[in-house]
């Protein structure tokens, strides 16, 4: 396991899939218990969640392995809703852990609220499928990719 630390500071963006939506209030709170949250944020995607989700997870190429983007999105069509929850998390000093599978550098304190959330939630969430109830990015190439995205939705702001 490689595990490096840095003297700096993390920004992420998280996203709570429609999937989370009746307990969106409580995870926000959850969060902001163990990191600072810079923003927090409804949007009501309508007619183009699908085209979020793609945007959201383009550059990452396992996501899209074996159609699991797909099934996904066809997953979280069940919830009823288009509504998605962006957040802003600020992480100081975080520490990095290389993925073995492939090669990327991921947060560990990010990776840990995520598996937190996930562990909490999973069995309250109808129809659970894996990864559809947060999103994180957990390093600053998918922050910067990410920020760059959202900016395309904000008329989809509540």
């Amino acid at each position: 396991m490689n595990i490096t630390e840095k003297n700096d500071t993390l920004y992420s963006i998280g996203i709570l899939w429609n999937m989370a939506d009746k307990y969106a209030k409580e995870i926000i709170f959850e969060i902001s218990e163990s990191t600072e949250l810079t923003e927090v944020t409804q949007y009501d995607l309508k007619e183009i969640y699908d085209a979020f989700v793609l945007d959201c997870y383009k550059g990452d190429d396992e996501a899209f392995l074996d159609g699991y983007i797909y099934d996904k999105i066809k997953n979280m069509k069940k919830a009823g809703n288009n509504k998605i929850v962006l957040f802003a998390a600020k992480i100081n000093n975080p520490t990095y852990k290389i993925n073995e599978e492939n090669g990327m550098t991921q947060c560990v304190e990010i990776r840990s609220i995520k598996e937190k959330i996930r562990n909490k939630y999973a069995s309250k969430i109808d129809g659970y499928f894996f990864d559809n109830l947060i999103h994180m990015t957990d390093n600053e190439e998918e922050y910067k990719r990410v920020s760059k995205i959202i900016c395309n939705y904000d008329a989809y702001r509540v």
